[in-house]
This record gives C-alpha cells, structure tokens and sequence, in this order.
C-alpha cells in the first residue's frame, strides 16, 4: 500500500475530492508510484481514518486548519441541504399522492352514490327524467334497468 504524505494528501482532498473524481485521483496516484505501490482499490477504515485525521490536524497551520474547517463546514452543509430537500420531496410526493387518491375515492363515491339513487328511483320515473335530475347518462342508467 502506497502512504502519500499528509499535506500532499490534504491539498489534494482539499481541492479535488469528491466521489466522482475517486477513479480520477487514484490513476494520477498510480502515475507517481511503481507499478508494485499502485492503488487498486480504496477503502476507508474509519480508525484509520480517524487517526489521519488527527495527525492532519496537528500538522496544519492555523491558516490551513481555518480551510479545512470552512471546507468541512460547507461539506457537512451540503449534505443536510440535500437530506432536508430529499425529506421535503418526499412529504410533497405523500401530500400530492394522498390529495390525488382522496379526490378519486370522493369522485368514486358520488358516481356510486348517483347510481344508487337512479337505481331506486327506475321504478318511479322514466330513464329520460333520472337522467337529467342526477347527471348521469340514459345508457348507464339502462344498464342498471337491465341488472334489475
């Protein structure tokens, strides 16, 4: 495994890293190094991790730090930013789903609720009548008749 050291490490993290420039980082690693210390694949070990981090920090001048830091802010920022957008989405996609369904199942029950009355009322007025009282059309109202 090939160590870079840690300024070389920070100024590169601190200027380009990003998950999508991993793939971009290692091949300009493995330009720099033998063939037997080139990096296959990255892994983070979080103690390992942690203690870099550390060992970053104690490194770093104040003006450094004071970078580090505002970076490590506006990452941290982003993140939530984009959760709370996410979370917002997705409260939206609920609200908008359920207003849809609710005004389908009052429309379904009116429809229902019309043919029920048009029902009962085939054996007292003509299917011309019902028709126009209750808004509905003569062929459903046929239909009924003819379920009857």
């Amino acid at each position: 495994m090939c160590r870079i050291n840690s300024r070389i490490d920070f100024a590169f993290k601190k200027s380009f890293w990003t998950e999508s420039n991993k793939k971009l980082l290692i091949d300009l690693t493995n330009l720099v190094v033998s063939k037997k210390e080139q990096v296959k694949k990255v892994e983070v070990v979080e103690r390992i991790k942690k203690a870099v981090e550390l060992l970053d920090d104690t490194l770093l001048t104040y003006e450094e730090r004071e970078s580090y830091e505002a970076r490590l802010k506006w990452i941290r920022d982003e993140e939530a930013a984009k959760k709370a957008a996410e979370k917002r989405g997705f409260v939206k996609g609920v609200e908008e789903g359920l207003k849809s369904v609710i005004e389908k199942g009052i429309e379904a029950g009116i429809e229902a609720g019309k043919l029920e009355i048009a029902r009962s009322l085939l054996d007292v007025l003509d299917i011309k009548t019902i028709s126009e009282k209750i808004g509905i059309s003569e062929e459903k109202i046929l239909k009924l008749k003819n379920e009857k």
